[in-house]
């Protein structure tokens, strides 16, 4: 049992140690060599996994309804990064209940991942800033206002899109989507 914790502390450390190096590097362009076919459903189950570390209550359901997806291009801690913080975002909207679903659909040539939220919603002026880095709704000791700015960078970084719709009271959905790769390893 100790091992296992020890693993996962290791683990947890590299991933850390990725998001360092994301904003370190949040500016360059992504570089062709060391990108690598990313299973989109694995990057998002491990980003789930981390953010339940970090749930406070226990009546907060996450619902997985992950199709089969190809492939896509890219760093799979970026990619893993990218889930985590919109994931992190929308638990922490949620508060003590509610719902978190997380969906990938194929649309087309491209992966899309839709995760909803039943949080409070984001006001329509703050919904504007939300990639402005260091803007922050959240209390002193929840975000730093880096995390959507880094996103935003990594989604973009791939040639991918990230949308959001919000109403106040109801929740909010956030819309990723990547090129898909072909199986012979080309960019659709």
């Amino acid at each position: 049992r100790r091992k296992e914790h020890a693993q996962d502390i290791i683990g947890y450390c590299k991933h850390v140690s990725g998001i360092i190096k994301n904003l370190t590097n949040y500016a360059r362009p992504a570089e062709k060599h060391g990108l690598e076919p990313v299973n989109v459903n694995a990057a998002i189950a491990e980003a789930i996994s981390m953010a339940q570390l970090s749930l406070r209550a226990d009546s907060i359901q996450i619902e997985e309804r992950l199709n089969s997806a190809p492939t896509i291009l890219a760093k799979s801690e970026d990619i893993q990064q990218a889930f985590f913080n919109v994931i992190r975002n929308g638990l922490q909207a949620i508060g003590q209940t509610g719902t978190l679903a997380i969906e990938s659909i194929v649309e087309a040539s491209q992966v899309s991942i839709r995760i909803r939220d039943t949080g409070a919603g984001i006001a329509p002026e703050d919904l504007a800033r939300i990639y402005d880095p260091f803007f922050t709704t959240k209390g002193p000791d929840e975000g730093e206002g880096i995390g959507l700015f880094v996103v935003r960078q990594i989604v973009e970084k791939y040639n991918g899109g990230i949308e959001f719709e919000s109403n106040v009271g109801e929740g909010t959905v956030c819309t990723i989507t990547f090129p898909a790769q072909e199986p012979k390893g080309e960019d659709l």
